[in-house]
């Protein structure tokens, strides 16, 4: 009825799973009732009306360009970090001064929480030259302050309301993930790519990372 995709439909009915999951743990209802919503399968592709979700792929460099000629400058910054950090926006929006170790010619930011924190896994920005000339224009004395103070969906309604303007395919902060992804693949090889976008897997481990990181500083050296 909201004319969710499929893939969303059944985010949701997992996440009602887990409301319930909380419950059980808690001895507030009954095993059964869990037993009988884990019963219940997902909706199949080809076996529903829902519609499916569309591919997620890079954003044409033509729209980023036109959109970052009209946002503000703040918002625009932010896209060319992206593209340049392979950073998730969120990553971006929590940054203060204080996390960015500035003492080498790369700066090297790690955050103490993010969204593979649970697999054990460290995440690390890593900046070159053109991603520092943007970060000089935000770190202020106050080194716990935010150097973006904005909320992620502020962040992304800047970027919608631009494509609906231009008369664009509406895109989001974190396509721009895919445009990095596929530049650091290309250029610089798989396991690169996978440490300074921060994708996680059961199998990969700490030690994986912390060999890649070396190959992450030297990529931001001469690309970012």
């Amino acid at each position: 009825e909201n004319k969710l995709c499929r893939k969303s439909i059944n985010q949701a009915i997992g996440r009602i799973r887990g409301i319930f999951r909380w419950g059980v743990s808690h001895e507030m209802l009954p095993a059964t009732v869990l037993n009988a919503l884990e019963a219940v399968e997902p909706l199949k592709a080809g076996r529903t009306t829902a519609r499916e979700p569309v591919k997620r792929r890079p954003v044409a460099e033509d729209s980023i360009n036109k959109v970052k000629a009209i946002v503000p400058e703040r918002t625009a910054d932010l896209i060319e970090l992206q593209l340049l950090s392979g950073a998730r926006s969120g990553e971006l929006l929590m940054l203060t001064g204080e996390m960015i170790d500035r003492t080498t010619d790369i700066w090297v930011a790690r955050l103490p929480d993010h969204k593979c924190a649970h697999h054990g896994q460290d995440r690390v920005l890593v900046f070159g030259p053109k991603a520092q000339l943007i970060l000089r224009k935000y770190i202020v004395l106050d080194q716990s302050r935010k150097l973006f103070p904005i909320r992620r969906d502020t962040y992304g309604k800047a970027i919608k309301d631009a494509c609906l303007k231009l008369n664009l395919p509406i895109w989001t902060p974190h396509w721009l993930r895919h445009n990095a992804a596929s530049r650091l693949r290309s250029e610089y090889g798989l396991d690169v790519a996978q440490v300074m976008l921060g994708h996680a897997s059961a199998d990969v481990t700490q030690l994986y990372a912390a060999l890649n990181i070396d190959k992450a500083v030297e990529v931001a050296r001469q690309a970012g």
